[in-house]
């Protein structure tokens, strides 16, 4: 049987409520429906920061499914005015022989809504949940272990809030 702190993003939504802005609620993902506001979100981002990155809603899917993750069991999404304005996933890549294991992280923040808290709040629900994995599935013996995160590199004010927790670049 399984504590409350051991379910998958109940933690994590505990720690990403506790520091929200108001007005704002978070939620873990709920069905198909999501995949496309995600997916738009991200589409609107991507103009604001500058990439050709392309996502799509079956793109997005079948990255879950390659990872073998569950998305009621990775996704946080925020909302304020009864619509999605961010979400991030959170995922155990494995481990790379270069930089050990690596606890991912992903998401966005509409561009309208970024610098108001939603992002700080995704990300403590996000790094409450990998250690969560962390803690359930222990590292290999002789690896290390790190928080990563994926991101746009022009995504000015993702870089800061990364920055600011201690995150640093790597490539």
């Amino acid at each position: 049987m399984l504590t409350t702190d051991q379910l998958p993003l109940a933690a994590a939504l505990a720690a990403a409520r506790a520091v929200a802005p108001p007005g704002v609620e978070l939620r873990s993902w709920r069905d198909e429906h999501d995949y496309d506001a995600m997916v738009d979100i991200f589409h609107r981002a991507r103009v604001v920061d500058g990439t050709g990155w392309e996502l799509s809603t079956d793109g997005l899917v079948a990255d879950l499914r390659a990872l073998a993750t569950r998305p009621e069991d990775s996704i946080l999404i925020a909302e304020a005015d009864g619509r999605m304005v961010g979400w991030i996933r959170a995922w155990d890549f494995g481990c790379s022989p270069d930089e050990g294991r690596q606890l991912m992280h992903s998401g966005q923040v509409e561009p309208e809504w970024r610098r108001r808290g939603i992002g700080r709040a995704l990300l403590a629900g996000a790094q409450v949940e990998l250690e969560r994995v962390r803690t359930a599935r222990p590292d290999p013996p002789g690896t290390t272990a790190g928080l990563h995160a994926w991101l746009f590199a022009r995504n000015a004010s993702a870089t800061a809030l990364l920055e600011a927790d201690g995150y640093r670049r790597l490539r």
